[in-house]
């Protein structure tokens, strides 16, 4: 199948040792950061796992600069600090550090935290894999390669987990492959986006990182979470901080 979507849609395959040794490592990435965030979305309020998955963008950025040798640019920083600060307000329940100092039962480290830093640091590795092979072959091989190798894999991993992943209409149900065929959608059109944005890609870019935000919401409207005052701080300067560094990477 990705052969064939190669072949029909003409994508430009030429190989390099950069992007035949960067995409199967992202490819592990790639599964792992959705093992992550949706064991997380699963196990723990969304409304604090999905702001802190989708600092992924500003973790990349640190990436850049530790290995790829990036400058970070002034302008860059106050949006980094946010995101930082908000994820350890999110991170943080105020309620049980108010408690006294002879309740030690409970943790003021809010559940989910560990899966949604998991997440968004496995994501980050993709975005540093992608910012060096997209350029050389575009952005299609690439998402197919992705999708195609992590789905790999999942296979060969599932006997060591004891987890049945045979495909089944019956056990997979309809929505799942809903959720696979939008996702992938999703990064299709989003590389497309991005080639043809013109002038607009800043808001291109900008735009695309705020699904945290959606999810948040969701969490909070149709699953009746109740994020502490401190959190819903954390999660608008995080949203923000990450929507600005976006725009300003764009």
């Amino acid at each position: 199948m990705l052969a064939f979507l190669i072949v029909i849609l003409g994508a430009d395959t030429s190989l390099s040792s950069s992007w035949l040794l960067l995409l199967p490592l992202a490819s592990v990435g790639f599964l792992s950061a959705y093992v992550f965030a949706y064991g997380g979305y699963h196990s723990a309020p969304l409304s604090v796992v999905a702001p802190i998955a989708y600092t992924a963008p500003a973790i990349a950025i640190l990436l850049d600069v530790v290995f790829l040798g990036t400058k970070l640019t002034l302008v860059e920083g106050p949006p980094l600090a946010a995101v930082m600060g908000g994820v350890i307000l999110i991170s943080t329940k105020f309620s049980d550090l108010r408690k006294s100092g002879a309740d030690r039962s409970g943790t003021i480290v809010t559940s989910g935290v560990f899966s949604g830093l998991a997440a968004a640091c496995s994501f980050s590795f993709v975005f540093v894999a992608l910012s060096v092979v997209v350029p050389e072959v575009g952005y299609l091989v690439p998402t197919l390669v992705l999708k195609a190798g992590a789905a790999a894999i999942g296979f060969a991993i599932s006997p060591i987990l004891k987890r049945d992943v045979r495909p089944s209409w019956k056990a997979v149900g309809p929505y799942v492959w809903l959720v696979a065929i939008f996702d992938t959608a999703g990064y299709l059109t989003l590389g497309g986006g991005i080639t043809t944005a013109g002038n607009l890609l800043p808001l291109v870019i900008m735009t695309s990182g705020m699904g945290g935000f959606f999810l948040a919401c969701y969490g909070m409207v149709f699953r009746k979470e109740k994020p502490e005052p401190n959190q819903l701080l954390g999660i608008a300067i995080s949203l923000v901080g990450v929507a600005t560094l976006l725009y300003l990477t764009a």
